[in-house]
């Protein structure tokens, strides 16, 4: 296991991927989050930004807003498996 392994087992060699594949393992096909908002990538000129209103100052905190608002407690993804770095 390296540094980039999710708990499910699935490895990566870096964090951005690691990012990916949890966010791909969590994230709704409609981007509703638990809270009931809209969360996602907002296209346009404000870079890094989330379409509930939050901008972030690089790509990877943009990921990890992302991955907070949709991360179910326990960490278990729409595949059913725990996730998480």
């Amino acid at each position: 296991m390296n540094d980039y392994a999710c708990a499910c087992g699935y490895e990566v060699i870096s964090g951005d991927e690691l990012a990916d594949h949890i966010g791909d393992m969590v994230i709704p096909d409609d981007d509703t989050a638990l809270d009931g908002v809209l969360h996602a990538e907002a296209a346009g000129q404000a870079r890094h930004r989330c379409l509930c209103g939050l901008t972030a100052r690089t790509g990877a905190e943009l990921d990890e807003h992302l991955l907070a608002v949709f991360m179910a407690d326990g960490a278990v993804g729409r595949d059913g498996r725990r996730h998480g770095g």
